[in-house]
Parts: structure tokens; C-alpha cells; sequence
């Protein structure tokens, strides 16, 4: 949710709520954006990549977006937006027992438990568990809430981690309407032209922030590094 941060950057979960209620709705559109255009490839010297993540991770987080059919770099961008890709991130609020209500590299919520095929207790200790250990709950989730779907831009995959339900509902064209600040206030900070609607270009214009991080270019160059393929690049 953002703009509220925690140990690494900001998070965008409160829309899972009633994404996730919603996500089972009809679909117009199979997830992708036909207008996305490849940029040039990132320059990654002013990186410093994070150092939670291990080679095997990154080679990790590969093979999952190969199984979901997602560009790497793109799903790297959201665990930057989401966690500032800390798998101990926890969200500051928590709910009656004590639980932080968003956790880990992706900040799962308990709405989202059952996608990530998980308990509630497991939930809890999310933030103790390393990045491997977390990869596999988080491909669960993103595959549960994706249904298919295959966004080619960061933005896209974003929209189905922020709001599953109308994601699906209305594609992930950049125009595409996901909310409003008045449905989801504590997500402002999504909102990236200030008018009171969140929508899947906005989302795209907050992760391309990203193309000057040294974080996220840390983690993008330590990716190709991982994998052996210097092209990896997202499409914001």
C-alpha cells in the first residue's frame, strides 16, 4: 500500500479485500496490454542490489515468471513497490491477533491466504521465513489471482496484485479502471495523476520510478547475472 511505508518501501494491499471477493467475475479481456513497447535496456551501473536475495532466488524468481508466463523484471518491480523486496517487510497495523495485515516480499494478506494456499498461522510467520522460502507462496498467489492471464507490462501484473477482481473484470489496458481513492484511500499514493481514479496506467507511472533505483537496479542486474541473460528488462 502506498504511500504508507515499512522497512523497505511502500505496499498496496487493502484492494486485495475486495479484489480477491470479486476475482471470480466475468472477464472481457485475457490480461494483457497490446500497446505495451519495450524501452531501451536499463543502465544498472548505479545499482546496489539487496542483500536478502541470493543467485538461487533470482534463478528462483525466473522460473516462476516462466511458469506464469510473466516477464521477470516486471514481477521484480512490484516486490520493489510492495516490500522494497525485504522478506521480512511487514506492514505497521495489525489486525486483532496481532498479526501485521500485509507481510513478507509481495505482503500477503489474510484475504489471500486461500489463494496462496496457505494458513493463517502460516501467514504469521511469513516474515521470519528468506526469500526462497517465500517464492513459492507468492507464485501461488500471483498464479491463483492471474487465472491465465499473462500482462506483458508491470502495470498489468500490478493491477492483479492490487485488485484481482476488477483486473480480470477489465483488463489491463493502460486506461483500464481499477478503483478510487475514495474505495481505497490508504492506496493514494497509486493514484499518480491525482484524480481520485486508480487505473492501470497509473501503476505502470509509479513502477517506472523504478528505472532510476538503485535498488531495483541492484536486484535487475544481479537477475541477469543469475540467469546468464543480460536482455531481462522491464516494460513498465
Amino acid at each position: 500500500m502506498n504511500p504508507i511505508y515499512l522497512i523497505g518501501g511502500g505496499v498496496a494491499f487493502v484492494g486485495v479485500l475486495y479484489g480477491l471477493s470479486k476475482i471470480f467475475g466475468s472477464s472481457s479481456d485475457d490480461g494483457s496490454d497490446d500497446e505495451a513497447q519495450g524501452g531501451p535496456l536499463l543502465d544498472t551501473s548505479i545499482g546496489t542490489p539487496p542483500p536478502w536475495w541470493t543467485p538461487e532466488d533470482y534463478q528462483a524468481h525466473v522460473a516462476a515468471s516462466q511458469r506464469l508466463g510473466l516477464n521477470p523484471a516486471n514481477w521484480l518491480a512490484i516486490y520493489r513497490s510492495e516490500s522494497g523486496l525485504n522478506p521480512a517487510a511487514a506492514f505497521p497495523q495489525k489486525d486483532k491477533n496481532g498479526v501485521p495485515l500485509a507481510v513478507g516480499i509481495g505482503q500477503l494478506t489474510s484475504a489471500a491466504d486461500g489463494a496462496a494456499g496457505i494458513s493463517e498461522a502460516t501467514r504469521a510467520t511469513i516474515p521470519s521465513m528468506s526469500v526462497a522460502e517465500q517464492l513459492p507462496i507468492f507464485e501461488r498467489y500471483m498464479g491463483s489471482v492471474l487465472q491465465g492471464a499473462t500482462p506483458d507490462t508491470a502495470g498489468g501484473i500490478y493491477a492483479f496484485n492490487f485488485l484481482p477482481g476488477p483486473a480480470k473484470a477489465n483488463g489491463t489496458a493502460p486506461d483500464s479502471v481499477l478503483g478510487t481513492v475514495a474505495e481505497y484511500p490508504l492506496d493514494k499514493g497509486l493514484d499518480v495523476n491525482g484524480d481520485g481514479v486508480y487505473t492501470v496506467s497509473d501503476l505502470s507511472q509509479h513502477l517506472s520510478a523504478y528505472a532510476t533505483d538503485p535498488l531495483y537496479l541492484g536486484a535487475l542486474q544481479a537477475m541477469r547475472d543469475a540467469v546468464g541473460d543480460q536482455t531481462l528488462n522491464p516494460v513498465w
